[in-house]
């Protein structure tokens, strides 16, 4: 990942100098569960994402499950409210950012990511939508018969 980070050539200095910075991300890519080898996942990136994604927010997920241990989780709020859910959100839309991949492409992938989280023996994520980022907004007809 490229960065171009303008800031002042020495200090004091009135002028600003433009510096190449390269960044180098190193995130997992679980290989050892490639359909190569005898896994779910496929090759396409946005797949590996989501497992990351699937790993990461399913620890963080049984942190604020159990009611005696929410009090313990400051960060991710008392109750699964807004305040959480938009941290799961900020979750998924930051894995993808690391991993280059478009959230919209990620959530393409949860079959696989279900399909090997069940061949690990792990629980899969529950079916909602501030946790999964699957689901298609239903279309409103204010009761009107479009047929």
């Amino acid at each position: 990942m490229d960065l171009n980070i303008t800031r002042p050539s020495a200090i004091g200095a009135r002028s600003m100098t433009t510096r190449q910075l390269t960044m180098r991300l190193e995130v997992p890519t679980y290989d050892q569960y490639s359909t190569d080898v005898g896994g779910y996942l496929s090759d396409h990136r946005a797949s590996r994402a989501l497992f990351h994604y699937y790993v990461t927010a399913r620890a963080a997920y049984e942190r604020i499950e159990d009611p005696i241990k929410v009090e313990q989780v400051g960060q991710y709020g008392h109750v699964i409210g807004e305040g959480t859910k938009h941290n799961f959100h900020q979750l998924f839309a930051s894995v993808a950012l690391i991993y280059n991949v478009e959230p919209e492409e990620m959530t393409k992938y949860w079959m696989e990511v279900d399909m090997q989280a069940g061949a690990l023996g792990l629980p899969l994520l529950p079916d909602a939508e501030w946790l999964r980022f699957n689901k298609v907004p239903e279309i409103q007809t204010n009761g009107e018969d479009n047929a």
